[in-house]
């Protein structure tokens, strides 16, 4: 399994993405009734391309489904040197027939997504989802984010909700989209560590390179400690770096500033 996380900022759009591949070989005790999980293997791979229009996208889901529809995209010579929209409509095309003529309506057919994001027009960011449950049909996201794979994760979706909005600062916009990532493959063995990331500019991709993963992490971490000590402080009788106002017990001017301090650059609050 895996979480492929698309966010528009102000400048781009940041696309991120698991490396983890899980095989799960699953049994019955008797060869009937309901199977059970008896091993799981994984593996690392890529998840992200990049194509030559200077677009990119996504995989997630059943990789041998992956694997063969982008065989048949190179075997019927999909042009990414079109302009992004025309690209994605010639590998909605090649996925559909191939997967329509495979697989018959009703069976228990395997499933993955693609998430495309580039530019429309060279002007309009626009990120464009192909999936198998819409039998590949372009799916233009109406909203300025999306999600493949565990996308209903709950430590994805919180996070998104409470911290992104439209237009948010370049750096903030990636730092954001490490987070998710990264708590998501913290918490969930479906998904893993390391993490990838490209920006889809105007003028084409660019990678963000690991050492901009190790500021993000120790970012993350900082965060994290700065919340669990405020919740610790809490605790104490009396609350040491708290104050009485209006009769409750606010964080003190101290803490506020240690708080603010380990938040991720240009990330302000937002209603």
């Amino acid at each position: 399994m895996t979480l492929t996380y698309a966010l528009v900022a102000d400048r781009g759009i940041v696309l991120a993405a698991d490396s983890e591949l899980t095989f799960t070989q699953s049994a019955t005790s008797d060869f009937h009734g309901e199977p059970f999980t008896v091993g799981t293997y994984r593996s690392k791979r890529s998840k992200i391309y990049r194509l030559k229009n200077g677009s990119a996208f996504s995989v997630a889901g059943n990789e041998g489904l992956v694997e063969m529809l982008i065989k048949e995209a190179e075997v019927k010579q999909v042009d990414e040197n079109k302009p992004f929209f025309e690209t994605v409509k010639e590998y909605s095309t090649v996925f559909q027939t191939w997967y329509l003529d495979t697989f018959d309506y009703g069976a228990d057919r395997p499933n993955c997504d693609f998430q495309f994001c580039g530019y429309l027009h060279g002007k309009c960011p626009m990120i464009i989802t192909l999936s198998s449950k819409q039998n590949f049909a372009v799916c233009m996201q109406s909203k300025y984010f999306a999600f493949t794979g565990r996308e209903n994760h709950g430590a994805a979706l919180y996070l998104h909700h409470r911290l992104a909005h439209e237009e948010m600062p370049f750096e903030a916009t990636k730092r954001l989209a490490y987070r998710v990532v990264a708590e998501v493959a913290d918490m969930d063995n479906m998904v893993g560590k390391p993490i990838e990331m490209v920006v889809v500019g105007q003028s084409g991709t660019t990678e963000v390179g690991a050492e901009d993963f190790v500021s993000f992490e120790a970012t993350r971490n900082d965060l994290v400690n700065a919340l669990i000590s405020a919740f610790e402080l809490c605790h104490q009788d009396p609350p040491r770096d708290f104050e009485p106002s209006r009769g409750v017990l606010r964080p003190s001017l101290r803490l506020r500033r240690q708080l603010l301090q380990a938040r991720p650059a240009a990330s302000s609050p937002h209603n």
